[in-house]
């Protein structure tokens, strides 16, 4: 599986990826549970 894009969405205290593969799947990630914001970037 090769990875085509991650998007970050984030807030002070919470933050999610979404990793999208060539083929279409996709899946989502929380990162840390503590300034998140800054885990994202």
């Amino acid at each position: 599986m090769k990875i085509q894009k991650i998007e970050t969405y984030s807030r002070e205290f919470l933050a999610f990826v979404r990793v999208t593969a060539v083929d279409g799947t996709w899946g989502w990630g929380q990162v840390a549970p503590y300034n998140a914001d800054i885990s994202a970037q």
